[in-house]
């Protein structure tokens, strides 16, 4: 399975946090709210609808900054730019430099047209 985990990453949301007694700021609370992965030939992040679907059509200072990291990585924005309900599947634009995306998309994992065998 290592093949599976370097793919994968953590989704999750960057929020603010407002203290009231010291009238300013504290640092940022990163909350994950679940994981994804890289798909190598689509160049694309997929996660699952469920996962993301709070995240749509609210602002960004009541929802939060979504994102994508970890596995050693930085955590870089992203946006839901397609979500779908009746598979459970969203995919995310990661918005980072090229460079960036071609290092994560060498993790990613290929589509195959044919059955696996157990283990294989």
């Amino acid at each position: 399975m290592p093949y599976v985990c370097r793919a994968v990453r953590t989704v999750g949301v960057i929020k603010p946090q407002f203290d009231s007694h010291a009238a300013g700021f504290l640092l940022p609370i990163h909350k994950i709210i679940g994981t994804g992965f890289w798909l190598k030939e689509q160049k694309a992040f997929i996660t699952t609808a469920h996962v993301v679907e709070n995240m749509t059509g609210v602002p960004i200072e009541l929802s939060g900054m979504l994102v994508v990291g970890g596995n050693g990585t930085v955590c870089k924005k992203a946006t839901v730019e397609i979500l779908d309900y009746i598979h459970d599947l969203a995919v995310l634009k990661v918005e980072a430099e090229d460079t960036f995306l071609a290092r994560q998309i060498l993790d990613g994992l290929d589509i195959y047209d044919k059955s696996i065998v157990l283990g294989e």
